[in-house]
C-alpha cells in the first residue's frame, strides 16, 4: 500500500513535463515514480522488520524445532539452561532486530541522498 501510493505521489505537473519531452512509459517509471516511490519503500522496510524477526522466532518455535524460537519456549523445562537462557535468547533476538533496522536506515539515508535530498534534508529537522 505504501509503495503503491509513492509511485503515485509526483505531481500532476511533473507528468505534464514527461509528456512534454515526450516521454516513455518506461522513462516516467524509472525516472519519475520510482524515485519518488523510495522514501515510501523504506517506510515499509523499517515496518517489516521487527515483524519479519517475529515471524523468524516463531517458525523456529513451530516448525523447526531449534534455533532462537525453540530455546526460548523450552528454557523454562531445562534446568540448566533457565531464565539466563531464555533472556540471552530475548537479547539476541532484540539486538538483530535493532541491527536489522538500523541497517534499513542507512540505506533509506543513502538512497535518499540520491534520489530525493530535499526528503533527506526535511527529515533530519
Amino acid at each position: 500500500m505504501l509503495v503503491s501510493q509513492g509511485l503515485r505521489s509526483p505531481l500532476n505537473a511533473t507528468f505534464d513535463y514527461f509528456a512534454s519531452c515526450d516521454a516513455s512509459s518506461r522513462a516516467v517509471l524509472f525516472k519519475l515514480r520510482l524515485p519518488s516511490a523510495v522514501p515510501s519503500v523504506f517506510v515499509a522496510a523499517r515496518m517489516a522488520v521487527p515483524g519479519a524477526m517475529f515471524g523468524a522466532v516463531v517458525t523456529e518455535w513451530l516448525a523447526t524445532g531449534n534455533g532462537l524460537g525453540y530455546l526460548m519456549v523450552t528454557a523454562m523445562t531445562r534446568p540448566r539452561i533457565g531464565y539466563s537462557g531464555l533472556w540471552a535468547a530475548v537479547a539476541i533476538t532484540t539486538l538483530a532486530t535493532m541491527l536489522l533496522y538500523v541497517a534499513v536506515e542507512v540505506a533509506e539515508s543513502f538512497f535518499l541522498a540520491h534520489y530525493a535530498p530535499e526528503r533527506l534534508a526535511r527529515s533530519r529537522r
